[in-house]
């Protein structure tokens, strides 16, 4: 991923912001989902341009940058995740040419 692509990742740790951890029993966290998601989009870019491929980084990384009290919004994160999917193969994606939607940006 180039420089270009970085300003994603601020982008959707704003978009995914308060999700806190819990207990071992709580469901499991939407926002922390979302991450996971995200990052398994951008694994064939990270594997490209020479970082870990496995999406470890990336969901620690965002992860690390959740603001606490900021609210998520489901149905945004699905929608970015579902148009981040179907353009993923355009040419330019991983470059950061090809714009996420604007469900991907924070509120």
């Amino acid at each position: 991923m180039t420089t270009r692509g970085w300003p994603l990742l601020g982008v959707v740790a704003l978009a995914i912001a308060g999700a806190a951890g819990g207990c071992k029993d709580d469901p499991p966290d939407p926002a922390i989902a979302y991450i996971k998601d995200y990052c398994d989009v951008y694994k064939p870019c990270c594997a490209a341009a020479g970082l870990p491929g496995d999406g470890v980084k990336c969901e620690e990384l965002l992860t690390s940058t959740l603001p606490p009290g900021a609210t998520f919004s489901a149905p945004s994160a699905g929608h970015c995740i579902s148009v981040l999917r179907m353009i993923a193969n355009e040419p330019g994606f991983c470059e950061g040419d090809v714009l996420p939607p604007s469900s991907c940006s924070p509120p």
